[in-house]
Parts: C-alpha cells; structure tokens; sequence
C-alpha cells in the first residue's frame, strides 16, 4: 500500500509542479499580448505630436510642410545655429496640415528649424531641430 501513496504522490507533486509552470505561461503570455496591444492602440502616443514633415530648401527661401496630431497653431523657429533663432508668427487657426514658408534665408548655409505646435488649451509642443541643407 505504501508504494502506492508514493506514487500517488510523486503524481500529485508532477501535476502540482505542471500546474504552476502553465500558470506562470498563461502570465507570460497575457502579459506579452497585452503589451503588443497597447503598442498597437497608442503608438501614436509614443512617435511625438509632428508627423510627414517635408522641406524644401533653395537660395534664400524654405517652406515647410507638416502635420499635427490634434488641431493647433503653429510656428517655425529657425537660424544658421540651434542657439539664435528666428521665429514666424503663431497661425490663427487650429489645423491639423500645417505649411509655412520662410523667406531671407542666409543662401548656401545649413538653417535649423524646429516647429511649435499650440493645442486649443495652451499647451505648447515642440519638434526636436531639423537641419535643411
């Protein structure tokens, strides 16, 4: 009869042990899903406010096209350093396709630009700089 307990036992432990193992899958699994998911619903979230932003750079003159992710107003600081910058006027409407042009530009120098976004609360968004060239 003893033998059998033991067997019963070394079963239960196996089983028990199986148990647990599954469990520990199952958490990893959720968990790994739920990631990809959230990824996947809120990746706007995590790419920044500015998005298709597109430049064209001759002689003196640049203008710049872009798009925000909420409506806002917008504006361009620019300059041939990241240090002294220049800036346009805020637009007066809350759109989300955005294009300004710059003109007077220093012609065959690199300019850095970066653009500011101001959501319908305040709230001010900032590009990292962009180099035209």
């Amino acid at each position: 009869m003893e033998k059998t307990t033991v067997g019963k036992n070394w079963i239960q432990k196996d089983l028990r042990r199986l148990r647990n193992n599954t469990l520990v899958l199952v958490v990893i699994t959720f968990s790994t899903l739920g990631v990809l998911l959230g990824y996947y619903l809120f990746s706007d979230t995590f790419r920044g406010s500015f998005n298709n932003v597109s430049y064209a750079y001759e002689g003196s003159e640049m203008k710049v096209e872009w798009e925000t992710k909420f409506p806002a107003r917008t504006r361009i600081e620019y300059g041939t350093s990241q240090i002294y910058l220049n800036e346009t006027d805020f637009t007066e409407s809350f759109e989300t396709t955005h294009a300004t042009e710059v003109i007077g530009l220093l012609p065959g120098k690199p300019h850095f630009f970066r653009l500011i976004a101001e959501d319908n609360t305040g709230e001010k968004y900032i590009s990292d700089f962009y180099t035209a060239q």
